[in-house]
């Protein structure tokens, strides 16, 4: 497999929300280098506009077309919540980390926000029933 065509999978990955994993786990996937794997982030991240995020920034404030770890957090959050309320065995939300039309309207109905840092989202979903 050559170069470009490593970089074009880990970029269809990134676009697909698949590729929410550490960088060294994808150069153990597609074989490569640390040198190598450098100039993948840069081009994919360039290609992408912005490459998912995996660290957790508890502080920052979420909405209606974020990406990443943050949301991914939101997401599983919600989940266990309404599992906890419930009783279901399933996820109502996919936890892809990708904020859109079903996360939104999930929060809105346990905090009424259709925006949200996970700070605050602890401490709502904790305060109401």
């Amino acid at each position: 497999m050559t170069s470009k065509q490593k970089i074009a999978i880990v970029i269809v990955l990134l676009l697909a929300g698949l590729a929410v994993y550490k960088r060294e786990d994808l150069m153990l996937v597609l074989g490569m280098t640390p040198k190598a794997s450098n100039t993948l982030a840069a081009n994919s991240a360039s290609t992408t506009g912005n490459a998912i995020n995996s660290t957790i920034n508890r502080a920052q404030v979420l909405k209606y077309g974020d990406t990443g770890a943050n949301v991914k957090e939101l997401q599983t959050k919600l989940n266990t919540k309404l599992r906890s309320l419930t009783n279901q065995p399933f996820d109502a939300l996919v936890t892809d980390g990708v904020f859109g039309k079903k996360t939104e309207a999930m929060l809105k109905h346990y905090t009424q926000k259709t925006s949200i840092s996970l700070q605050q989202l602890d401490i709502a979903l904790t305060t109401k029933a």
